[in-house]
């Protein structure tokens, strides 16, 4: 048993099957790990042999090779409890959807959870958990629903300098929040921010949401 469906979880599962091994990868979330569920538009630079792939590509490839090794993998799957037994480990999982309980024995357990599910860092302002996905996201934006929006960013790692060079892409109006005086990203991730003139703010934080209707019509800093 395997417990992550990510880039590690997904490469361990590989090598137990060419090992003959029988093998099933467990996540909480979708298989892929953070490359689908919170990165899949993402380009991702750093990974060895491609100069450029998008994070859902690269996932995409990784879940087919190990399907083609025979890989057996479940998502939507959160292990809560691990324990000995006689004949070696016993998994409880509950389906994150139904909370439906499952046990899964097994004769060897690895642990490939990497930072485990993702918890956002929320923003600590009134009102934000009223706002739906299309208004308020945590991920990289969907780029087919943001043409022509005015976009703000908060953060200035990475993530945000990323998501702005998305969104300016897909042509949003894009500004950036940053609560420290400086990018904290890669020069890689600022450099096309300084390019591109992505309007920013430094020392910026957001006091609040203006909402009319429930709709977001701003953001109060």
């Amino acid at each position: 048993m395997i417990i992550g469906g990510g880039p590690a979880g997904l490469t361990a599962g590989m090598y137990c099957r060419m090992r003959k091994m029988s093998v099933l990868v467990l996540d909480a979330g979708r298989v892929g790990g953070q490359l689908v569920s919170l990165y899949g538009d993402k380009p991702v630079h750093d990974w060895p042999g491609y100069h450029h792939i998008i994070a859902g590509d690269l996932a995409k490839q990784l879940v087919d090779h190990a399907l083609e090794l025979g890989v057996e993998m479940t998502g939507n799957h959160k292990v809560t409890d691990l324990t000995r037994t006689e004949n070696g480990f016993e998994l409880v999982a509950h389906d994150v959807q139904t909370s439906a309980e499952q046990r899964f024995p097994a004769q060897a357990v690895i642990v490939a959870i990497g930072g485990g599910a993702f918890e956002p860092r929320k923003l600590k302002v009134a009102g934000e958990d009223e706002l739906g996905e299309d208004q308020l996201t945590y991920r990289m934006p969907d780029r087919s629903k943001i043409a022509g929006r005015r976009v703000v960013v908060v953060g200035g790692g990475d993530s945000g300098l990323e998501s702005a060079q998305s969104a300016h892409e897909a042509g949003a109006h894009v500004t950036m929040l940053q609560v420290l005086d400086r990018f904290t990203g890669m020069e890689t991730n600022i450099d096309p921010v300084n390019q591109m003139e992505i309007p920013r703010h430094f020392n910026t934080r957001i006091k609040a949401h203006d909402v009319q209707g429930r709709e977001l019509t701003g953001v109060m800093v």
